[in-house]
């Protein structure tokens, strides 16, 4: 477990020892889902993380959790959530941060597994997948406004059972992993190249940033050249993630 405070501004040589460095070095398979309750927080069954804003400044409290194989189950990960809230609870009144944990984490609302493109309803809404990119499948997770990671996957079943394509966004301390220790480096930029694409946002009068990415991570040997997929997937991908969390300023790729 690993707790501290993190500035909505910081990089990795201002946060405790290895607070950010975790959160970039997730383990699990599954789709992050939220917590429900009210809480500002996520579980990937193996890992969690639980990260209340805090009101009083601009900064959140981060408990993030690294567990094992025996805690893949809902139940387990449910109390792994509430252990991790309760640590954060009491390191934001250490912390002078003000802010609200809601009430008791409910049962949580675990991916269904791979399911057919066109019943997308959560993360994968919306994404538009044209014939030629040979996608058979999704993975998501129900779409909420309090999870800091948030991921949809596209895979295929012809040549092989594979991810083809994964769309994340990480938000707060989970975009401000991916910036290096020295606070001369910028931050991720948007942009495209043959595999992937990157889009960037920020908190309305607040620093708080927001990274939505695509990766094309198998290339089948039917699909179209991706792209104008890239582009288009990530756009709508975005667009929807950064109304529902608050987030304006989104730049997309050129």
């Amino acid at each position: 477990m690993s707790v501290g405070p993190v500035r909505a501004d910081a990089v990795r040589s201002d946060v405790s020892p290895g607070v950010l460095k975790v959160l970039d070095s997730g383990s699990s398979d599954h789709p992050p889902t939220a917590l429900g309750g009210g809480r500002h927080g996520y579980t990937a069954l193996r890992d969690t993380g639980v990260v209340p804003p805090c009101a009083n400044k601009d900064a959140s409290v981060v408990v993030s959790v690294a567990g094992d194989a025996s805690h893949e189950n809902g139940e387990e990960s449910r109390a792994v959530a509430e252990l991790a809230t309760a640590v954060a609870l009491e390191a934001a009144g250490r912390r002078s941060c003000e802010t609200a944990f809601g009430g008791r984490i409910p049962e949580l609302s675990l991916s269904k597994g791979q399911t057919a493109p066109a019943a997308a309803s959560g993360t994968c809404e919306g994404i538009r997948i044209p014939e030629a990119q040979w996608v058979d499948w999704l993975q998501e997770s129900e779409a909420s406004d309090g999870a800091p990671l948030e991921r949809c996957l596209l895979g295929e079943t012809k040549a092989r059972d594979e991810v083809l394509y994964s769309l994340e966004a990480q938000l707060g301390p989970y975009a401000q992993c991916l910036r290096s220790a020295d606070h001369d480096e910028h931050w991720p930029e948007p942009g495209i190249t043959h595999g992937s694409a990157q889009a960037t946002a920020s908190r309305p009068n607040s620093s708080v940033p927001a990274v939505f990415r695509i990766h094309r991570i198998h290339a089948t040997v039917y699909a179209a050249p991706a792209e104008q997929f890239l582009r288009s997937a990530l756009h709508t991908f975005a667009e929807r993630l950064a109304v529902r969390h608050g987030f304006a300023n989104l730049e997309l790729p050129d």
